[in-house]
């Protein structure tokens, strides 16, 4: 008969508890147990509910390093796994599995999981196809008997991103197999590109492809169409620069002749040039695009894509022009004709706004029945001539077609709304505008959830979209002299986000009010945060005429360091780095990811030289690498290609920044799609943040090393 450990005993591993031969008998039971195991993961889960505060003990200045004690373990576990046999390695095996599930992270489906692959029947599919889908996945739905498949179509007139309610049901499948399941798409006839993933009906768990999703470019006589390429182009937009170079030079090697062909792979080419190959780049467009003249001058029936590519195009004034004439002449009503029309408004109007937005009322009421997302560059001027004109009324019109028939995010529609405070006598107008955004954004349809994200994700997105209109408001309700609303919907955003800026003015608020407590509450908020230097935290707590040994500061500072722990911890999805992840150092030695993070807290920095977003942050990376390499903390820089050659590109953009190269391993292993892409790892390995802004990575780091204290109760 079995003998099972009490719970008290279960209880006490988890802590960290009993002796070391204790410790590896329960260890080794664990591991042949699962109803043991399952106890140990319920128990981990309830502490997880009743603990959602950490404490942290009062210090001087932000200290990142802190020493794990589950990360103690779990290096003592690997170190005896070198030591000794099989039976021990097993027991150390499961002692650091365990210690990481104290320390309350669950790993990501993706994580445990096997590959997975979405396969079509046909990979080159014609307008309107019925394809067959064949899906296999290991692990992560095992428990499923059927899912379903959500799609990004795109016509021919898509736009850049993917904001707005553009996402669909595309088909179930059902179980086929121990591990596949089946089912039929059909493509509509309007769809040129396509993306998909793979989730269970409610949504809780999403197979996107490691954030690359699946894709189908729509053919003809097995060539992938114009239109197609163009929309993968664009929907790479935000996610995968590389990948849109790659697919603008793939257009003009199969549409050598189109010239929006050309317009794409000359920007993309355009943003990495440097020295002599600008010029060099400059001659042969320049050619090339008389070449095109030449050839497409006198040709009828040309596509709008293919006059608008000229005319953006043409390296010649005098032929951009001709061919503008021809955008307008031809396809007055299409929006890339239509925004041609206002273009030239605002060349002879510019100086007169007045005018000018009387003129582009014209132009609108003889497109506004096809009026859509493509026209974001018309509503936005619109928006910004009235400024210009000091004309509120028409303010207001523009900025509601920018909110109505732009399809933008909910932060965007709060900066567009917030806008409205620049006019007392919109003010009100405003303040309607934005609760009735709050109102639709509390019953936002599954069709703005993207792709990647889980229906627990688009639910925190939403929140923070929320909270950013809500920040708005604020502006809004001070602005009409309701001091006591702003201050309200303001500390709904103080509670949402943690933004410095917004508890300046919520501390502003409090003092106005007389509320001193809470105004000390707010700048103990600003003092802990990563960003704040000690100068900077001594002045806030001087304006509050308080001394730096004053209980009542003291008391907030370390409720404001507990708050914000918890608060990043939350936003965090721990998932375990595989600890093989091969990288080559700059001396060329092979060496593992994990090796250089050094069992500790870090970052690292996936980059590509070939990627301008990548090379534009480069100077702000290289820096945060220096402020964290001053407290002992890894930076590990990783990009693709010859190690030789990444340090001359570092030498010829005056970047010091040391970079290991990527041999596959490191892209593999973080599933990255798309630089630079920045994560944020724990002492015992986890990956907490993924996809992290440079601002927001010191605030990260500072919580991942004291997860450990979430096992303290309040």
């Amino acid at each position: 008969m079995l003998l099972h450990p009490r719970l008290a005993t279960l209880l006490e591993f988890t802590r960290g508890g009993l002796d070391t031969a204790r410790r590896q008998k329960v260890a080794s039971h664990l591991l042949a147990c699962s109803r043991c195991s399952r106890k140990v993961l319920m128990v981990t889960s309830i502490r997880e509910q009743l603990h959602g505060a950490v404490s942290l003990p009062p210090a001087s200045g932000v200290q990142i390093r802190a020493h794990h004690p589950a990360g103690a373990e779990l290096r003592r576990a690997r170190r005896q796994r070198r030591l000794v046999g099989t039976p021990g390695r097993l027991a150390a095996c499961v002692i650091g599995l365990l210690m990481i599930l104290v320390a309350h992270s669950v790993l990501a489906p993706e994580a445990t999981a096997g590959g997975s692959e979405l396969r079509f029947s046909s990979e080159r599919p014609n307008r309107g196809a019925q394809i067959r889908l064949d899906y296999r996945d290991a692990q992560r739905f095992a428990k499923h008997d059927s899912l379903r498949v959500r799609a990004r179509y795109r016509s021919a007139r898509g736009v850049n991103y993917n904001n707005g309610p553009v996402f669909t049901h595309a088909a179930y499948l059902v179980r086929s197999g121990t591990d596949r399941f089946a089912g039929t798409l059909q493509l509509p006839d309007s769809v040129v590109y396509a993306t998909f993933s793979v989730e269970d009906l409610s949504g809780g768990v999403v197979d996107h492809n490691g954030h690359r999703l699946w894709e189908l470019i729509v053919h003809e006589h097995d060539t992938p169409t114009f239109s197609g390429l163009e929309q993968r182009f664009l929907e790479l937009h935000g996610r995968n620069w590389e990948l849109m170079r790659e697919t603008a030079s793939r257009m003009v090697k199969i549409f050598p002749d189109h010239p929006a062909a050309w317009h794409y792979h000359k920007f993309m080419e355009g943003q990495l040039a440097r020295g002599r190959g600008v010029d060099s780049l400059k001659r042969f467009h320049a050619e090339n695009s008389r070449r095109l003249h030449r050839l497409l001058e006198s040709r009828p029936g040309l596509s709008v894509e293919a006059v608008w590519g000229m005319s953006v195009y043409a390296a010649d004034p005098a032929v951009a022009a001709h061919w503008r004439r021809r955008l307008v002449a031809e396809f007055p009503r299409h929006y890339r004709g239509a925004f041609q029309r206002e273009d030239e408004l605002v060349r002879q109007l510019e100086a007169d706004p007045a005018l000018l937005l009387s003129e582009m009322e014209g132009v609108w009421a003889d497109i506004q029945a096809d009026a859509g997302p493509h026209h974001a560059f018309w509503f936005k001027n619109g928006v910004v001539f009235a400024r210009l004109a000091k004309d509120p009324a028409a303010f207001l019109r523009w900025t509601d077609r920018v909110v109505r028939y732009d399809d933008l995010q909910p932060h965007s529609v709060a900066y567009y709304l917030r806008g409205l405070g620049e006019w007392s006598e919109l003010h009100k107008t405003g303040i309607d505008r934005l609760q009735g955004e709050m109102a639709r954004l509390a019953r936002r349809p599954d069709s703005e959830r993207p792709l990647d994200r889980s229906v627990l994700e688009q639910r925190r997105n939403t929140l923070q979209a929320a909270a950013e209109m809500r920040d708005a408001l604020a502006d809004l309700l001070l602005a009409v002299g309701d001091s006591s609303g702003a201050m309200r919907e303001r500390a709904h955003v103080a509670d949402a986000i943690w933004r410095v800026s917004v508890f300046r003015s919520l501390g502003r608020l409090h003092l106005a009010a007389g509320d001193t407590r809470s105004a000390i509450l707010q700048a103990a908020r600003i003092a802990v945060d990563p960003s704040t230097s000690a100068a900077l935290a001594d002045t806030i707590r001087s304006q509050l005429d308080i001394a730096p040994a004053d209980v009542r500061w003291t008391a907030a500072l370390a409720r404001a360091r507990t708050e914000m722990v918890r608060r990043t911890l939350a936003e965090g999805e721990p998932v375990q780095l595989r600890e093989g992840i091969a990288v080559l150092s700059t001396s060329g030695r092979r060496e593992t990811l994990w090796g250089l993070l050094n069992d500790g807290p870090g970052v690292v920095a996936y980059w590509s030289p070939t990627c301008a977003p990548s090379r534009r942050q480069l100077p702000e990376l290289a820096k945060l690498s220096a402020g964290l390499r001053q407290q002992g903390i890894p930076l590990i820089a990783v990009a693709k290609g010859n190690q030789e050659e990444l340090q001359n590109f570092l030498v010829r953009e005056r970047v010091e920044l040391e970079t290991v190269a990527d041999p596959g391993d490191v892209a593999a292993g973080l599933r990255n799609f798309g630089t630079p892409t920045y994560y944020v790892l724990d002492g015992v390995g986890r990956i907490w943040f993924r996809g992290s802004a440079l601002s927001d990575v010191p605030r990260q780091l500072y919580a991942v090393s004291h997860v450990d204290l979430l096992e303290q109760p309040d």
